[in-house]
């Protein structure tokens, strides 16, 4: 397979970062998320450390995210002595903003 240079220069430069108060409230389809998964498994890893794990949470499966996500900060905050009600409230909202929520884990080798 032969790279366009031209191509490949046009995406680097116009990647971005984006936020949650960009998102369009539009829904991701499966098949890209799919593609996307797929695409990943092929990123280069350090110290092979693959295969990569994937869980996608969408639907009802994003707001058990956000409880879980949340919970865990005030429990360990709180132990710590450095919960922040904003912060908490951050956790809980922000992954209700999103079409799907990707979490990558990997399986270290004893």
């Amino acid at each position: 397979m032969k790279f366009n240079p031209e191509q490949i220069n046009t995406l680097i430069a116009q990647r971005r970062s984006v936020f949650p108060k960009m998102y369009s409230g539009e829904r991701v389809p499966r098949s890209i998320i799919e593609q996307m998964l797929e695409n990943a498994n092929w990123a280069p890893t350090h110290k092979f450390t693959e295969p990569w794990r994937f869980r996608v949470f969408c639907g009802p499966g994003l707001n058990s995210f956000a409880h879980w996500q949340s919970s865990l900060y005030r429990k360990r905050s709180e132990s710590a002595g450095n919960y922040d009600q904003s912060t908490f409230d951050k956790l809980l909202k922000k992954p209700l903003m999103a079409s799907h929520l990707v979490a990558i884990g990997m399986a270290r080798d004893p």
